[in-house]
């Protein structure tokens, strides 16, 4: 059984990491970091995105891209 999963949606060059979720008795382990650093790997290893867009504000996400864009509420 999976201890942790992540939702990715493609468009072209880019992906949206939409949601990520593990087994919390895992937590000490990061089981969600750790698979969002395989995820980016994989992607940028294989040259299939060119943008990742994590699509939160979390602080954890500042160790992929200490970049943040604001985001606009409609």
């Amino acid at each position: 059984m999976p201890i942790a999963y992540q939702i990715v949606l493609r468009r072209n060059k880019t992906a949206f990491f939409t949601k990520t979720s593990y087994d919390s008795r895992f937590r000490k382990l990061a089981p969600g970091k750790l698979l969002a650093y395989c995820v980016v790997e994989k992607m940028f290893g294989e040259k299939s995105v060119e943008k990742i867009d994590f699509y939160t504000n979390f602080p954890d996400m500042k160790d992929f891209n200490p970049i943040i864009h604001k985001r606009a509420a409609l």
